[in-house]
């Protein structure tokens, strides 16, 4: 290419960009500069068409293009709220600072013109900042986050953006700076506690697989309900296997919902007097003991099955006394029954005799049902109502009957003392 195109085609790309003719080594050059994303790229055309990238230190009328600054003009940098000092790119003694460097970082100007910025570093660091400078080449650009040690030895993190310039003569650099320690502080410890969360969450997630699996081996027939909804939402291997239900199949559901009145017994009241238990636990915060209840339960092939419990409700409450959760534990007393109903399954051994220890918790249960029928039969003759103490919670648990009597809603809960 002739070296009028070549001229030609730098006074074209020059309309946009910086250009001016050099010399090097002999040779004449077209430089041609422009900013791209990585920085300042020169590019020198010579007369033999070939294209070479070089760095600007092997010229010395580079200097040319640099802003040029006077020990004047720095008082405008006092103005300024944020930090502003000038050092030296060739010794790194720093030439001038602005009042908001001197109080953030506890020295006075002429105490800082006596030392150099790598004085301002951590010992350890200061060979860094060293190479930092020497690698700077471009007009403008942001010099990364630094630590930077006050007169008090306090230390921050200093986010600097350094300008080239010449002043009186030599090479310097401004550097705008801006304190970033809180927002440096403030990512450790958001960054700490990420990592803390993730390890209680690990945890956590540990002790509940850990906790299910204590709480679904546990002896006897328990279930874990939600409050109002009566949710499932835990259930030991017993109780599963007493209702003829997967135990993975009953947590989520409702317990109503899965264990309805047998739709063939219209007078059944299984549910009702299960539901007004949990009621009360749910008004009062105590355990509420009920008497032997005739509760059917469908089988798998959709027909139900007499069978009587005991169950007892008890409330979970969590540090401010708030209800969260209740336990349903019951007992089947089913075998207790048969042995006096005919109409229930004959459940006596191979000996003819009843299951050891169901005779006197027969006895028992029939004993405690009686005198339950006898309560009622008195409370609607006599218009009379029953509750129970509990002296260590001082509540009372009201029976339906004190609630009418009072006029009282029945979901208000008792009276306490």
């Amino acid at each position: 290419m002739p070296l009028v195109e070549i001229i030609w085609l730098a006074v074209r790309v020059a309309s946009k960009n910086h250009w001016r003719p050099r010399r090097h080594n002999g040779e004449f050059f077209f430089s041609i500069s422009w900013e791209s994303s990585l920085g300042i790229d020169t590019y020198l055309f010579e007369k033999t068409q070939e294209i070479a990238l070089l760095p600007d230190q092997l010229f010395e009328d580079h200097k040319l293009k640099l802003p040029l600054i006077s020990r004047a003009s720095l008082d405008a940098y006092n103005v300024l709220s944020v930090p502003v000092w000038v050092f030296s790119v060739g010794t790194l003694r720093i030439l001038s600072a602005n009042a908001a460097a001197c109080e953030w970082i506890g020295y006075d100007e002429k105490a800082l013109q006596a030392m150099t910025i790598a004085d301002l570093r951590p010992e350890a660091e200061r060979d860094r900042i060293v190479d930092r400078v020497r690698q700077f080449g471009g007009p403008s650009s942001d010099a990364g986050t630094w630590t930077i040690v006050s007169k008090s030895g306090d230390r921050y993190s200093a986010s600097f953006t350094w300008s080239r310039v010449t002043f009186e003569g030599a090479e310097a650099i401004v550097a705008s700076i801006r304190d970033v320690t809180q927002i440096a502080r403030a990512e450790a410890i958001a960054a700490t506690l990420s990592e803390e969360n993730e390890t209680l969450r690990w945890r956590a997630n540990l002790s509940a697989v850990q906790l299910s699996m204590l709480f679904d081996s546990l002896p006897g027939k328990l279930l874990v309900l939600t409050p109002g909804d009566y949710c499932i939402v835990a259930a030991t291997d017993e109780y599963a296997q007493s209702v003829m239900v997967d135990r993975d199949v009953l947590l989520g559901e409702y317990l109503f919902e899965l264990f309805p009145d047998d739709p063939a017994e219209t007078d059944s009241d299984g549910t009702r007097n299960l539901r007004a238990s949990l009621q009360r636990v749910e008004a009062l915060r105590v355990t509420d003991v009920m008497n032997v209840q005739r509760y059917p339960v469908r089988q798998p092939d959709g027909r139900f099955q007499v069978r009587f419990w005991l169950p007892r409700n008890k409330p979970i409450l969590n540090a401010d006394g708030d209800l969260i959760y209740i336990v349903h534990r019951v007992e089947d007393v089913t075998d207790i029954f048969a042995a006096s109903n005919p109409q229930l399954e004959d459940r006596e051994d191979a000996n003819g005799r009843e299951p050891s220890g169901v005779s006197e918790a027969h006895a028992t249960i029939i004993a405690l049902r009686e005198r339950e029928v006898r309560l009622k039969t008195a409370e609607k003759l006599l218009d009379l109502g029953a509750w129970e103490c509990d002296f260590e919670r001082g509540a009372l648990n009201w029976s339906d009957r004190v609630f009418d009597i009072y006029g009282a809603p029945r979901d208000r809960g008792g009276a306490r003392f």
